[in-house]
């Protein structure tokens, strides 16, 4: 007899990569650091306190998903910038790349140090 329960995604460690750009921090999230589910498009809130950025995937969400062409169609993009997160994670040189552990859980991501 199949089973009826839903699978649920493990929690994924990895890290991304935080730049210092202009003055200011950036976080450029691509496919290979978004969550197999999300697609261009999809909506998202984003919450950034000290030191830690999360990243809610919904339907309802105030932030849009871009997209990147590349030969096969296309890819998501986050770009996250500005003031908010660089008063959270502070300002480097410019040109600086700290990488910073994310943990993935299904629609969300959490970004902390």
């Amino acid at each position: 007899m199949p089973s009826t329960a839903k699978s649920v995604e493990a929690v994924v460690d990895s890290t991304i990569k935080m730049y210092t750009q202009k003055g200011a921090r950036l976080v450029w999230l691509t496919k290979k650091q978004l969550p197999a589910t999300v697609k261009p498009g999809d909506r998202y809130d984003s919450v950034i306190e000290k030191d830690t950025l999360t990243i809610k995937f919904s339907d309802t969400g105030k932030n849009k998903v871009y997209s990147k062409k590349t030969k096969d169609g296309a890819d998501p993009v986050v770009a996250i910038k500005g003031k908010q997160l660089s008063d959270a994670f502070g300002i480097g040189s410019d040109g600086t790349i700290e990488h910073i552990p994310v943990k993935l859980n299904g629609k969300s991501m959490v970004i902390s140090r």
